[in-house]
């Protein structure tokens, strides 16, 4: 009997040792990772850095710009899931009412207060998606970095090749007042598509369709693209209509233009009217000017059909893009590290918005004034 307690303890003996060696190891793997992550984000960073500040025309770059922006997004996303998983797991139920009446007495109108507790409820019954799978997808995520950084290289090279912008206020890359982000990619082929020349075997009149769904930032995207310099220095005038205009003729009262290059932007809630629209280009085409472009906003894809180049498609922006988005505003100049508990509940919030920039700025505004809650 003593030698069957005597094996038995000996053998739970050395499985206890063989788990405490394998979860030693695990965590040291891990933890390597996620140096190796931090590394490759701080490359892909400054090359992201480095071609906002470049006037980049080719469309190939313009793509390979995006991946790079897109990978950096899902790096830090997936760090800041490591670092605040345990404690989103360990959130008590206290601390979610606690913050939740924080809320209810903010000085932001009974509407504002309603909509967030109602969300303080949805949020303490929903657990935050982290699987036990963590550190697979972080090997994951590891693999597809390492391997778009490996493709970067060509794109440094003719990055070298590309005149710098004109030194402007930090306006290309998130706009915390007027709720633009992550569109530098789009920003830059629309500014690209105003600036050339068209060719003369082009109609005289070039037109560029942007199409999205309701809220997603057309019209955000073209009143910072006008307000580029090097578009407007590029036209004599800008005139903007809704579709509506059209079939009233408004334009032709509103826009008695002279010789020079002018823009006309058309935002079409509705379906397009194909004789106003008719109309119009007929109106254009007898201006006294050097060039036209018009760039139509809309949300159906029929609007692409109008255009005289190919359509700028905006999508809703990505998990990882969205939560990025929603730090900045939560944290502003805090740094997430130093208020660990609100960075994991502010990421559980993130999952519930659901995309909406209007729900993150308001959130966000309420996160950063209760950063000790």
């Amino acid at each position: 009997m003593e030698v069957l307690i005597s094996a038995v303890a000996g053998d739970l003996v050395s499985r206890f040792i063989s788990f405490l060696a394998q979860n030693y190891g695990t965590h040291r793997c891990e933890e390597e990772d996620r140096r190796r992550l931090e590394r490759i984000l701080l490359r892909m960073h400054m090359v992201v850095e480095e071609a906002e500040g470049r006037h980049i025309t080719n469309r190939g770059m313009f793509l390979q710009l995006k991946t790079l922006i897109e990978g950096v997004h899902l790096g830090y996303y997936m760090l800041d899931r490591l670092k605040f998983q345990s404690l989103g797991e360990s959130l008590e139920d206290d601390e979610v009412s606690h913050w939740s009446q924080s809320l209810a007495v903010s000085t932001f109108n009974a509407a504002k207060r309603l909509r967030f507790a109602v969300a303080a409820s949805i949020m303490k019954n929903t657990p935050i998606a982290f699987g036990t799978g963590s550190t697979t997808k972080l090997n994951s995520v590891l693999e597809s970095l390492e391997a778009t950084t490996a493709d970067m290289r060509e794109f440094v090279v003719l990055l070298g090749s590309c005149p710098r912008l004109p030194r402007q206020p930090y306006c290309t890359y998130l706009y915390m007042d007027n709720c633009m982000f992550g569109r530098h990619v789009e920003k830059e082929q629309l500014i690209t598509l105003l600036y050339e020349d068209s060719r003369p075997d082009c109609a005289p009149i070039s037109i560029l369709p942007i199409i999205g769904p309701h809220r997603i930032g057309k019209k955000t995207l073209v009143q910072h693209a006008c307000k580029d310099e090097r578009v407007r220095n590029r036209f004599s005038d800008m005139f903007f209509f809704k579709g509506d205009d059209l079939a009233n003729g408004v334009f032709a009262l509103n826009s008695q233009a002279a010789s020079g290059k002018y823009l006309f932007v058309v935002d079409f809630i509705f379906d397009v009217d194909e004789a106003a629209w008719t109309n119009f280009q007929s109106y254009l085409q007898k201006l006294p000017c050097a060039g036209i472009k018009i760039v139509v906003t809309g949300r159906a894809e029929q609007f692409a059909n109008l255009g005289t180049a190919q359509p700028i498609r905006l999508k809703s922006l990505s998990q990882e893009e969205y939560w990025y988005y929603f730090k900045a505003l939560a944290f502003g100049s805090m740094d997430p590290d130093e208020h660990p508990k609100l960075a994991s509940l502010g990421m559980q919030l993130a999952g519930l918005l659901q995309g909406s920039f209007l729900s993150a700025n308001i959130l966000g505004e309420l996160l950063r004034a209760n950063p000790s809650t």
